[in-house]
Parts: C-alpha cells; structure tokens; sequence
C-alpha cells in the first residue's frame, strides 16, 4: 500500500527549494499551497522573498500556481500580490482541485511538484494524483481544522519514524 501522508522531500520552507534544480528534474508546474506555506494562515501578508520566490519559478519556466482549500477572497488575493495563478476551493486531499491544475496546463503529473505544510491535505492529494510531493514547515499558527489535522499529523509522523521512513532531520531527498 501506498504511504498517501509520506512526503517525497521535505525542507523547511518552500524557499529552500531551488527553481533550476526543478526545471532540471523536468517540472513545468509547481502548486504552493498558500496557508502556512506561503503565509501564516491569519495573514494576506505576502513576504517580499516569497514574492521573488514565484518570480524565479517563472523565470526558470516553470508556471507557478497558487492553491488552497478556502473560499476565493483571501486566496485570490493572495495570488494577486504573488502575480500568479489561483487554485481555489481546492478540496485537498480529493482531487479535483490538483486535476483542474494540471488540466488547465497541460502538465502531466511527472510535470509537476506540490509544495505545502500539511500532510494530510498537501502531500497526500499529490501522493493521490502521483506529483512530487515536497513538506514544509508551517509559517504560523492554524486555525482550528489545522490544529485538528496537526494532531493527526503527529501520529502519522510517529508511525513514520518508528518504520525508519522519515526524519525532519534527514534532508537527502532528491530535489
């Protein structure tokens, strides 16, 4: 079986994941989630490095897209500051919401990484739909379904470094 909550990489910001070693894996699509990712979930704040951040993914060709599980407002103006594209009403971990990304760029699923902080909705709907799935740490605090699926996060992290599947320590990951 399949472990759908393992990451395939994990750093400790989205920052740390270099635009020109994602274009040399073959990646035209590179999904953020935006709560926690790319800003602290009780903020519209967008840091300038973040903003720079989208715009070296460009620059490498690889076409930026925000997403998120919430309603459009706040994401859409997110992805506004960000200059980028906007996933909305994402329903992580189920697939529609990466399907529609990957269909309205026409990438296939070994075209594109997803890159966010919560294991039970950003990794495991890319694991799902087979995209290279990257962990990062949090920005800032949840709200309350993120500190529901942090808890579960725990167990499942525990389960992980029991098997000797994953360490936050351990960055040899490819990528």
């Amino acid at each position: 079986m399949k472990n759908w909550f393992l990451p395939d990489h994990y750093v400790h910001s989205c920052l740390e994941v270099e635009p020109e070693k994602l274009k040399e894996h073959g990646v035209r699509l590179c999904i953020l989630d935006i709560d926690n990712t790319l800003v602290p979930s009780d903020s519209e704040e967008v840091g300038e490095e973040e903003i720079r951040y989208v715009q070296d993914l460009k620059d490498a060709g690889i076409i930026p897209v925000a997403i998120s599980n919430n309603m459009a407002g706040r994401a859409l103006r997110i992805s506004r500051t960000l200059n980028a594209d906007c996933i909305f009403f994402a329903l992580k971990p189920l697939r529609p919401g990466l399907y529609r990304a990957l269909k309205r760029y026409q990438v296939s699923p070994q075209e594109c990484v997803i890159i966010g902080d919560q294991l039970i909705t950003d990794i495991c709907g890319g694991n799902r739909m087979g995209i290279f799935t990257i962990l990062v740490d949090p920005k800032g605090n949840d709200n309350i379904f993120g500190k529901i699926s942090r808890r579960a996060e725990k167990l499942i992290l525990k389960y992980y470094k029991k098997k000797g599947l994953f360490d936050k320590g351990d960055n040899d990951g490819e990528m």
